[in-house]
């Protein structure tokens, strides 16, 4: 069976999310799955775009897409996303790495702006969390240096 897991930064050493989507794709290639990595460059448009900020609100979009149009063409198939990554689909597994809305609230002790680059993404995130069928979330304490997840 293929499982697709989609994430913005792919599986490269960046940080913490990229290792867990590392991780992901190593153990269930060795369970017999095949994985299908949906990161910002396995699209010919996400590719060429230049801007971060407009790969940020664009790719969600086209991932969406492109898992719905594979649902209506009937393939079988699981998905995995990893924050705001598919917010329009109805994902098999979510993880949420942190809260955008959160975040930007707790660093600059304002209230987030709807059309700003953290805003979208935290729209995302919220759509992504009401729409997926498992949620597993993985908040992050700075202070213990050590997570913790939930599931849901």
């Amino acid at each position: 069976m293929k499982v697709y897991i989609a994430a913005f930064n792919g599986e490269g050493g960046q940080g913490g999310v990229e290792r867990v989507v590392a991780q992901q794709k190593n153990m269930l290639t060795n369970l017999g799955f095949e994985v299908i990595l949906i990161d910002r460059n396995y699209f010919l448009l996400t590719r060429k775009i230049k801007s971060r900020k407009a790969s940020l609100f664009l790719y969600p979009l086209i991932v969406s897409i492109f898992f719905n149009f594979k649902r209506i063409i009937r393939n079988k198939f699981l998905t995995i996303s990893h924050g705001y990554s598919c917010p329009f689909y109805k994902n098999d597994l979510l993880i949420a790495h942190g809260n955008m809305k959160c975040y930007f609230e707790t660093i600059n002790q304002t209230e987030i702006k709807n059309f700003s680059g953290s805003g979208i993404t935290a729209f995302y995130e919220k759509c992504s969390g009401r729409l997926s069928k498992k949620n597993m979330g993985c908040i992050k304490k700075s202070n213990a240096g050590m997570g913790r997840f939930v599931l849901s």
